[in-house]
């Protein structure tokens, strides 16, 4: 969803182009997706449920934070976005596979 926000970029326009703050266009689109990775954040931390085991909540607790930086730095078109991208993709990932490990 927040990528999709982000169809309105022309290909050569990455994330932390300056140019991106003289269109207003861009701009708004930024601003929704980064909304929608702080969306996602709030929902995730939501639904962690009590008891959960120690490890999956701190893997939980790493995908929330990693999707609400991951926002911000989108919404704020901070050139770090492919940092938190990568943080937060590898956190989801992270919290998948500890879910089917862990599952009864």
């Amino acid at each position: 969803m927040g990528h999709d926000a982000l169809q309105v970029l022309p290909k050569d326009v990455k994330i932390g182009d300056p140019a991106i703050k003289s269109n207003p266009d861009w701009t708004a689109a930024l601003q929704r997706a980064g909304g929608l990775y702080e969306q996602a954040s709030d929902a995730l931390r939501s639904h962690i449920a009590p008891g959960t085991t120690p490890v999956l909540l701190e893997a939980a607790n790493t995908a929330v934070k990693g999707l609400h930086t991951l926002g911000d730095s989108i919404a704020n078109a901070s050139p770090a976005n492919g940092n938190a991208f990568g943080i937060a993709n590898a956190a989801a990932k992270e919290v998948g596979a500890l879910c089917n490990r862990l599952a009864p």
